[in-house]
């Protein structure tokens, strides 16, 4: 017998959400209101710092998850503001662990 995983809710058992927002880029350049969500803050990889020396002094990863992410997917330029009020520009994005959630790398805003 095959017990089916359900790893929809996999955002659960991980340890570190903090509050964040998510900002979508318009058209014009402006951000909209925001979306309201939690998120997962963690190092870049050394691959990825390796020479980088922005990524290396600015850079950092947010994991943000599908489910708790409604109404947009994160796009080039996006903006992730922490409960610090700190500003997070999104420069890459990938879909990571069964593609429930994203691996977002950004670069912290002056």
């Amino acid at each position: 017998m095959t017990i089916p995983i359900d790893t929809s809710k996999d955002w659960n058992i991980i340890e570190g959400l903090e509050p964040v927002t998510f900002f979508t880029r318009l058209l014009e350049g402006t951000f909209d209101a925001g979306i309201q969500t939690q998120g997962k803050r963690m190092p870049l990889t050394k691959g990825e710092m390796q020479g980088n020396e922005s990524l290396t002094i600015y850079g950092i990863v947010w994991y943000l998850w599908k489910d708790l992410l409604t109404g947009g997917e994160p796009k080039y330029s996006d903006k992730i503001v922490d409960s610090g009020r700190k500003g997070f520009q999104i420069i890459k994005i990938d879909v990571v662990s069964l593609g429930n959630r994203y691996r977002l790398v950004c670069l912290r805003e002056p």
